[in-house]
C-alpha cells in the first residue's frame, strides 16, 4: 500500500505540476514557504530536485551589475564592480520517474581599485595569495555550468551532477597579473524511501587549478613590489621581488559527504549535514614546480528547517550552522644546489577558524510573508612565529517581507529587507618590529573597516507578463545601500528575460 501510495506521488507530479501555467510555477519558485526548506537540499543531496514538489521550470535572462563603496568593505575584491552577465536555468521532469536540471553563466566585468591581492579566488586561497604594492582594476571573465540528472528505480533514487567553472582575470597596468583558474566538481548518491522520509546521501569530488603570471613593461618594476603572503602580513620574504618569482600555480583536490533527511509530504523536518574537505598548494613553475605553501580547508555545516500551520499561517522555522578550519604550511626550500630546488622541510605556521550560526522565522499568508532573522559570526586566526592574531565577533539580526500575486496574466513580487550587523569584539596583534610599515598600515586599515558596525537596506522586485501558458518576460531589479558610521555602499541589479 505505501508504495501504491507513493507512486501516486510521483505520478501527481508528473501529470499535474508540469501542466501549471508558467506564472504559477514562477510564482512557485519565488514562494519564501518553499524556499526555507528547498532552497537547502540541492546542496546536500544531488537527487533533492527529483523529490521537491517543483514543476518544470526553464529561464535565460541578461543582468547588470554595479557596486559602489566610498571605503572598500574588503580591498582584496576592490571598491566597486561593474559588469553584465546571462544565466540560464532549468528543471525538467523527463517521465514519471527522472528529472535533469542544468545552468549555464557568462558574465565579464571589472573590480575597480583592487588591493593587496592579484589572486583569483582569494576567498578560497587565502592566506597564500600573491600581492602588490599599488593595485588597480582588474579584468575579470567567468563561464559556469552544471549538469544533474536523477532517476527513481522503486525506493531508491539515483543522480549525478558535473559541474565546471572558469575564471579569467588581468589588470591592464603594472604590476599586470593574468590569472586562468578552473574549478572541476563532481557529485554522486543515492535516496532510500523510509517510511514518510527520504534519506539521501551524497558523496562529492572536487579538483581546483590556476595559473597567475605577473608581468612588468616597465622594465624598474613600476616602483612595486610582489609580496608572497603566508597569513596576517607575514610573508615569504625569500620569493618577495619582481624578477624570478611572479610566477604562481595553485593546484588541489577535495572530497566531501553529506547527509539529507526531507519529507514525502510537506509539515515536517527537513534536515541535512556535510562535511569536505580541500587540500591546495601553491607552486612556483619557474623553479621545477617547488611547492611552497600547502593549504588545509576542513568545513562542517548543518541545517534544519520545519515548516508548519499556525493560526491559518505557512509558517516555518529554519537553522543552519557553519564551520571551516584553515591549516597553512610553508615549505623550507633549498638553494638549488643541484639544479633543482627540493623541499627540506615543512612548518605548520598558520591556523584560522570561523563559524557562523543563522536562525530564521516566516509567516505567509495570501501571498504575504515576514521573515525574521538573527546571526552571529567568529573568527579567529593566528600565525606562529613572529606571533600575529585576529579575531572578531559580529551578531546581526534583521527582518525581510515581501509580496507575491499573479493578476490574470501578470505576476508581481516586491521585497523589503533590513539588517543590522553589531561588531562585539575585536583584536588584531601584528609585531610592529618583524611587518613592513606600508603592510601594518594596510593590514591594520583592513581590519578597523572589516569590523565596523553596519546597517543594510534593500528593496527588490519583478514584473512578468505571459505570452501565453508557457512562456513569459520579466523585468526584475534589486537595490541595497549599506550604511556604515562615516561612509556608505550602493549595490544594485537588473534583469530581463524569459521564463517558460
Amino acid at each position: 500500500m505505501r508504495k501504491a501510495l507513493s507512486f501516486i506521488f510521483f505520478l501527481l507530479i508528473y501529470q499535474g505540476l508540469i501542466a501549471q501555467r508558467v506564472n504559477d510555477r514562477s510564482l512557485q519558485r519565488l514562494d519564501p514557504y518553499f524556499g526555507i526548506a528547498f532552497g537547502h537540499t540541492d546542496y546536500y543531496s544531488v537527487t533533492s530536485f527529483l523529490l521537491s514538489p517543483y514543476a518544470n521550470y526553464s529561464e535565460a535572462f541578461l543582468t547588470g551589475d554595479y557596486r559602489r563603496e566610498d571605503r572598500a568593505f574588503l580591498p582584496q575584491y576592490g571598491d566597486g564592480y561593474m559588469g553584465g552577465a546571462f544565466n540560464a536555468a532549468s528543471m525538467i521532469r523527463t517521465d514519471k520517474f527522472s528529472a535533469v536540471q542544468g545552468k549555464v553563466e557568462y558574465s565579464k566585468g571589472v573590480k575597480k581599485n583592487v588591493k593587496w591581492n592579484e589572486t583569483t579566488d582569494f576567498l578560497l586561497l587565502q592566506p597564500y595569495v600573491l600581492a602588490d604594492s599599488l593595485g588597480g582594476d582588474m579584468q575579470s571573465e567567468k563561464y559556469e555550468f552544471s549538469g544533474a540528472y536523477s532517476r527513481r528505480f522503486g525506493k531508491l533514487i539515483a543522480g549525478a551532477e558535473l559541474g565546471y567553472r572558469a575564471v579569467h582575470e588581468f589588470r591592464k597596468i603594472d604590476p599586470r597579473p593574468r590569472n586562468i583558474a578552473s574549478d572541476f566538481g563532481l557529485r554522486g548518491g543515492v535516496s532510500y524511501i523510509l517510511g514518510r522520509y527520504y534519506l539521501s546521501a551524497t558523496a562529492s569530488y572536487r579538483k581546483y587549478h590556476q595559473l597567475q603570471n605577473v608581468e612588468f613593461y616597465n622594465p624598474i618594476g613600476a616602483n612595486a613590489v610582489e609580496y608572497h603572503f603566508t597569513g596576517l602580513g607575514s610573508r615569504y620574504q625569500r620569493f618577495d621581488g619582481t624578477n624570478n618569482f611572479t610566477t604562481v600555480r595553485y593546484k588541489g583536490n577535495g572530497y566531501g559527504v553529506a547527509m539529507l533527511l526531507s519529507p514525502t509530504d510537506k509539515g515536517n523536518l527537513f534536515a541535512g549535514v556535510n562535511g569536505k574537505m580541500l587540500k591546495i598548494a601553491s607552486h612556483l613553475p619557474g623553479q621545477n614546480e617547488v611547492p611552497v605553501t600547502e593549504l588545509s580547508i576542513k568545513q562542517a555545516d548543518c541545517f534544519f528547517a520545519l515548516p508548519f500551520n499556525m493560526a491559518s499561517f505557512n509558517s516555518a522555522i529554519s537553522f543552519k550552522f557553519l564551520y571551516e578550519r584553515r591549516d597553512g604550511c610553508e615549505n623550507v626550500i633549498d638553494n638549488a644546489v643541484e639544479g633543482s630546488y627540493n623541499v627540506v622541510k615543512s612548518l605548520q605556521l598558520y591556523v584560522s577558524h570561523s563559524a557562523d550560526a543563522s536562525l530564521y522565522a516566516l509567516m505567509e499568508k495570501n501571498g504575504l510573508y515576514i521573515k525574521p532573522n538573527v546571526g552571529f559570526n567568529y573568527y579567529r586566526a593566528s600565525y606562529v612565529y613572529p606571533m600575529r592574531l585576529a579575531s572578531f565577533a559580529t551578531l546581526r539580526f534583521g527582518v525581510s517581507g515581501g509580496w507575491l500575486k499573479n493578476f490574470g496574466n501578470w505576476m508581481t513580487s516586491l521585497g523589503l529587507e533590513g539588517r543590522y550587523e553589531a561588531n562585539l569584539m575585536q583584536d588584531l596583534e601584528l609585531p610592529e618590529r618583524y611587518t613592513e610599515k606600508v603592510i601594518l598600515h594596510a593590514y591594520t586599515q583592513m581590519f578597523d573597516g572589516f569590523c565596523r558596525n553596519r546597517f543594510l537596506l534593500g528593496v527588490s522586485a519583478r514584473v512578468q507578463t505571459e505570452i501565453n501558458d508557457n512562456n513569459a518576460l520579466f523585468l526584475a531589479t534589486s537595490f541595497s545601500q549599506w550604511f556604515f558610521p562615516s561612509d556608505k555602499a550602493l549595490l544594485a541589479k537588473l534583469s530581463i528575460g524569459i521564463t517558460f
